[in-house]
């Protein structure tokens, strides 16, 4: 009981970066990011100040590299929200994504970002999330995924959408996609274009927390945590094994590079279980391992040389694992306050009905906005106006002009104070 008291107070008092945000400045949290190894050296990245930033593990302690901003002072376009690197030849690339753009990046010195090429959209999908889905680099927006080729050209996409965009993983296949929504996991077939299977998990609050799952391609295996057992199913849903964990959250899951072992964060812990059947190895607290106010989120595993390198996104710093949860490096308290106001969640927005037929009236509810601020709506030329709530979050109804044609139109929400926007579909019928 002491301990799950304990887990509850500290989880209260540090987790303020991954969806936790008070409408007030705060300290950037590093919660998610990549780390790859180049030429011998573990390259870590992030975007989660809003700048591009570039670290590398050096003797004991982690080293900062360089920092990129799109503007001094920048917009909420102007903000990087994810970077995926990526080693080619003797190059080392860094694929971006802030508003509606996606950025290339050679960043092969390590000492300067030399920009290769920029793609801005212009259809209003906000880009969340940058990774590689099988073999090529994908986007992730709440519409859902965009595949690109070499050139930055979109060959493909998906509309697999997830609550958490960062949960909307590949684990590096080339057919199936994982993510995580209300409190279940969907599996997504690129081939059949269908949700093909829902597994259910049992969160305390589902939006809370930044997650992702784990596909083994070997054994066909998936691994996820929630908040009260890291789980193992087969393919089908069936449950394996699980572990019990005790905390108040749980983040990420991560294969080791034998792909015996299974690393797991939950803020106040990093365990090492066994894959097999879930039984832990070992475990260490976080919070004291690394700089002050330590909180274990994102995991990413890199294989050295030397062994398994586990990257913790540790709320106000990084903390390098071997593969038995010694630290390899840390860096000092690293988190600053930016003075910007944040939002409480991503944006999203939600409609009462998919379709509706010119002059019917149209539910729409969303979040991700500023708290308390003005809203505007926009459809097809008209104008509502909405009113944020303490939480960012908004509910109105929205009259469907006529239209002279059926087909789909989008429905647009701005924030007046903040400058963010998105949008939605709606097929409207004359």
């Amino acid at each position: 009981m002491k301990k799950i008291f304990l887990s509850a107070l500290i989880f209260g008092l540090l987790f303020v970066g991954w969806s936790v945000r008070d409408g007030k400045t705060k300290d950037q949290s590093y919660y998610a990011g990549d780390a790859v190894l180049y030429k011998g050296q573990l390259i870590v990245a992030t975007a989660n100040t809003g700048k591009l930033e570039i670290f590398s593990s050096s003797g004991n302690k982690v080293k900062h590299l360089m920092s990129v901003s799109l503007s001094p002072n920048p917009g909420k376009e102007d903000v990087f929200n994810d970077v995926k690197l990526e080693v080619q030849g003797q190059s080392l690339k860094a694929y971006a994504v802030a508003g509606y753009a996606l950025y290339l990046y050679d960043i092969s010195d390590l000492q300067t970002a030399s920009l290769e090429n920029k793609v801005k959209n212009t259809y209003w999908e906000w880009y969340h999330r940058v990774d590689r889905f099988g073999h090529n680099i994908a986007t992730v927006s709440g519409r859902g995924v965009r595949i690109w080729n070499n050139d930055l050209q979109i060959i493909d996409g998906f509309d697999f959408e997830s609550e958490l965009p960062y949960s909307l993983r590949s684990s590096g296949d080339a057919r199936f996609l994982f993510a995580l929504n209300n409190s279940a996991l969907n599996i997504y077939d690129r081939e059949s274009r269908h949700v093909i299977k829902t597994i259910s998990l049992d969160y305390r609050d589902f939006k809370k927390n930044g997650r992702k799952s784990y596909y083994d391609r070997i054994s066909g295996n998936i691994f996820v945590a929630d908040d009260y057992y890291v789980k193992k199913f087969d393919f089908n849903g069936k449950l394996l094994a699980s572990f019990r964990h005790y905390g108040d959250a749980s983040y990420d899951v991560e294969s080791s590079f034998d792909n015996n072992f299974l690393y797991f964060s939950n803020g106040l812990n990093v365990y090492k279980l066994k894959k097999s059947d879930l039984s832990l190895v070992k475990e260490v607290q976080a919070t004291t391992l690394g700089a002050p106010q330590g909180w274990a989120m994102g995991l990413k595993l890199v294989n050295t040389s030397d062994g398994d390198r586990l990257v913790v996104f540790n709320n106000s710093g990084l903390l390098i694992l071997d593969a038995n949860l010694n630290v390899v490096s840390k860096t000092d308290k690293i988190s600053q306050d930016d003075g910007q106001l944040y939002p409480l969640e991503n944006l999203y927005l939600m409609l009462g009905n998919r379709s509706a037929q010119s002059g019917a009236s149209v539910s729409v509810q969303g979040g991700g906005f500023w708290p308390n601020e003005n809203l505007s709506i926009s459809l097809i030329g008209s104008k509502t106006n909405a009113q944020a709530d303490r939480f960012g979050r908004f509910k109105a109804n929205v009259i469907v002009p006529s239209v002279p044609n059926d087909g789909r139109y989008d429905i647009k929400v701005d924030g007046l104070n903040s400058q963010l926007t998105y949008s939605i579909s709606l097929e409207v019928k004359k």
